[in-house]
């Protein structure tokens, strides 16, 4: 299994699913089919690849929510197939859900677009491809201006948001 990727990208699911995977994590996503499962690795790779068949891929693209339909907008029409996390939380204000957790805290599961992901967060190309058929640009991104500064900003922490206070501090140049 590979860990990370080269700068030529993953060909193809395929090759993601047999190169890019410990022997566990295609069992977890040949889950999220919903089809019935067999025991090797080859074989639950070949469920993930043909449940995207067809229309199976623009309905697997479906079923996202917003924000993880967004992910992939972003990474089918960018230059790269890789997913930027920093950019990406810095046009929408948050991560995707990447995946799920029992109700006390373990049994992690991916949700569904862990299916469209590999290696170090990376579309293979033959995904890309077909995704950029029916898969929407995205929106640019915008920055919100004001005309005069706020007394505080709301910054959102782990334990949820809080007003901090703003200054203004002007450089009017040289003296």
């Amino acid at each position: 299994m590979k860990r990370c990727t080269n700068d030529a990208g993953i060909p193809t699911l395929e090759i993601a699913l047999a190169e890019y995977m410990s022997a566990e994590d295609p069992r977890s996503l040949a889950a999220l089919t919903g089809k019935k499962l067999p025991t090797r690795k080859p074989d639950l790779a070949a469920v993930i690849v043909r449940h995207f068949e067809g229309e199976g891929l623009r309905a697997a693209w479906q079923s996202l929510d917003e924000i993880q339909r967004a992910t992939v907008a972003e990474v089918v029409h960018s230059n790269s197939g890789k997913f930027l996390a920093d950019l990406f939380r810095a046009k929408y204000g948050r991560d995707p859900l990447w995946v799920t957790t029992g109700a006390i805290g373990y049994r992690r599961r991916p949700t569904p677009l862990g299916l469209f992901f590999y290696g170090a967060g990376e579309m293979p190309a033959d995904l890309k491809q077909r995704f950029g058929t029916f898969v929407p640009r995205p929106s640019k991104a915008q920055i919100t201006t004001l005309a005069e500064l706020t007394a505080t900003c709301e910054v959102q922490r782990e334990n949820g948001k809080k007003a901090v206070p703003l200054t203004l501090h002007r450089n009017d140049g040289p003296t």
